[in-house]
């Protein structure tokens, strides 16, 4: 997917919890990602769809969500929601103005 919508060079790190036999939401996942990138949870971003409670974990380790919203889910709680992962990018390049 990001390759499909071209803004995998955005990223420093993916970490997928498939690889790592880690699953979302528990926090070593996120964990593995910020240690991966040696950074902060504040200073980065978790972005998903939402399913498993994914949002939740990522914010227990305080992380800023973007939920990319293409199934129009209201059970969610994110930082931010977009309709897609392209939107995501905007939000990013947004905040690391401010």
């Amino acid at each position: 997917m990001l390759d499909t919508v071209g803004i995998r060079s955005y990223f420093d790190s993916i970490v997928l919890s498939y690889k790592h036999k880690i699953a979302k939401p528990m926090p070593d996942i996120y964990l593995k990602a910020l240690k991966e990138l040696n950074g902060r949870a504040e200073d980065c971003f978790f972005i998903g769809d939402g399913g498993d409670n994914e949002m939740d974990g990522a914010k227990q380790v305080g992380l800023m969500t973007i939920l990319v919203d293409h199934r129009r889910r209201n059970d969610v709680h994110a930082d931010f929601k977009v309709n897609t992962l392209s939107d995501a990018l905007h939000i990013i390049l947004e905040q690391n103005r401010t």
